[in-house]
């Protein structure tokens, strides 16, 4: 009997200690999430820098301490203005971020992380997109630097993407945006 108990309770710890802050069906880039609202990005953030300024659709950090900055991109025709993209950037891709206490997950889905070379892109099956299509999550990137793109859910026909920019061997940003479809 001690020892069914034994093995249960520690079932439950694995279980407890295995589970993050967030549902397993979100997608989330440095705890940045898609389709949560505004309001919670800034209520666990703070309000980062808006921009751009004439008709904020996104706010941009600086990880505390650190050369990574994190744009979150809202839904603006939706009142609640939920966050429909997260990129994840070794660059400046707002000036002035705000800084802020952004969580630890570096990882776009499937495992492609930030300064990975761009081999591992093949792994994934990205794309790399004519250099006239590039743009969206990053807008204005570099034009030295490439965008590819992948699915986070290859299996599914219309699922969470994901693009990885590089730059001379290196990928520099990642990030995971809701398609239109």
């Amino acid at each position: 009997m001690k020892r069914l108990v034994r093995s249960g309770l520690a079932a439950a710890l694995c279980l407890a200690a295995s589970t993050t802050a967030f549902p397993l069906n979100e997608w989330c880039l440095a705890g940045v999430c898609l389709g949560r609202s505004e309001q919670d990005l800034v209520g666990r953030y703070g309000a980062g820098r808006l921009f751009p300024g004439s008709n904020p659709r996104g706010h941009c950090y600086q990880a505390r301490g650190k050369s990574v900055y994190v744009t979150a991109l809202l839904d603006d025709e939706d009142p609640a203005r939920p966050i429909t993209a997260v990129l994840l950037s070794g660059e400046t891709v707002c000036a002035d971020s705000g800084t802020a206490r952004v969580g630890p997950d570096r990882a776009g889905c499937r495992g492609i992380r930030l300064f990975d070379p761009v081999e591992k892109l093949g792994t994934v099956g990205a794309e790399k997109r004519q250099p006239r299509d590039k743009g969206y999550p990053w807008d204005g990137s570099p034009s030295e630097v490439s965008q590819f793109d992948y699915r986070c859910e290859p299996e599914k026909t219309c699922s969470v993407m994901a693009s990885a920019f590089t730059r001379g061997g290196t990928i520099i940003a990642v990030s995971i945006w809701e398609p239109d479809c």
